[in-house]
């Protein structure tokens, strides 16, 4: 499924009484009427695996290696693929390695 989709389905916790129990899907809603927020938009566009993918893109599966193209010419105009500020699944090792410690 597409995020977007995910994020539509799920209800907003109980724990936060200002919002509306889909909140998510009207904020989504508005976001692609108005059109303006272009990269959030390619974003929502993807599905979880192709998510899961970007996220494990360093563990250099082989089996990803044709998926990691096509998602990359989806998503050209984002730093997804190129930018290590991001937290992948290098940060989570990390995580867990210094928590065992």
């Amino acid at each position: 499924m597409e995020m977007k989709d995910i994020l539509c389905e799920i209800p907003i916790t109980t724990k936060n009484k200002k919002s509306r129990k889909f909140e998510n899907r009207f904020i989504i809603e508005k976001l692609y009427f108005e059109g303006e927020e272009k990269k959030v938009i390619q974003i929502l566009d993807l599905t979880f695996r192709e998510l899961f993918i970007i996220f494990r893109r360093n563990l250099n599966f082989d089996e990803d290696k044709e998926d990691l193209e096509k998602i990359a010419k989806r998503i050209e105009d984002l730093d997804l693929l190129e930018n290590n500020n991001y937290k992948d699944i290098n940060n989570l090792i990390n995580r867990i390695r210094k928590m065992k410690k």
